[in-house]
């Protein structure tokens, strides 16, 4: 159903093509019919890499749309989808609801994969008070299962959190550090 979306075809086209493929060798049919794979990881990556960066971000953006909000979706692989697709500011929220979802399970290394992976989109959003709050969010997942993973004393934990320290005094002052109206001094 997904091949059906991101590819563009008719049925009997896409249908051809895949089984032109699975004749080949180069694609694997699932013995369900419900998915098929690459034979191997290197035909995945020559066949990805054959595509434009133009041509693989609507994909990827065509997939994201298609995954999101479907309840049996991880929210980190809508994410990824979103990242690729350079849809950054998307992509952070996700990658925060997949933090969310990892601390929830006690999944304490997921969640802070996810929410470092977030944070390093940080940098391509647009300056202001939404980003500022991103971060925030983001730095505060991570902090509880950095701690449980590291300890409180590791060196990561505190690089991890100081920047959080201007970012929550500018939330709880209101100061939102791009007005000229606001009337702090920061």
């Amino acid at each position: 159903q997904l091949l059906r979306v991101v590819a563009d075809q008719s049925d009997e086209m896409l249908e051809d093509r895949l089984g032109q493929l699975c004749r080949t060798g180069l694609v694997v049919i699932h013995p369900d019919g419900a998915w098929y794979t690459f034979k191997h990881a290197l035909v995945r990556d020559a066949a990805y890499e054959s595509l434009t960066v133009s041509r693989r971000r609507e994909l990827h953006g065509r997939i994201a749309d298609q995954l999101d909000g479907s309840p049996f979706v991880p929210p980190e692989l809508v994410a990824r989808h979103l990242a690729a697709a350079g849809r950054s500011s998307e992509a952070v929220d996700r990658w925060c609801e997949a933090g969310q979802v990892a601390l929830g399970r006690f999944a304490l290394a997921e969640a802070v994969a996810h929410c470092g992976a977030g944070l390093d989109l940080i940098p391509e959003l647009a300056p202001g008070p939404g980003r500022e709050l991103l971060e925030l969010q983001l730095r505060s997942e991570m902090a509880p299962a950095l701690v449980a993973i590291r300890g409180w004393a590791a060196p990561e934990v505190g690089t991890l959190l100081e920047p959080a320290v201007p970012l929550a005094r500018a939330r709880r002052t209101g100061c939102c550090r791009y007005s000229t109206d606001c009337g702090c001094t920061t």
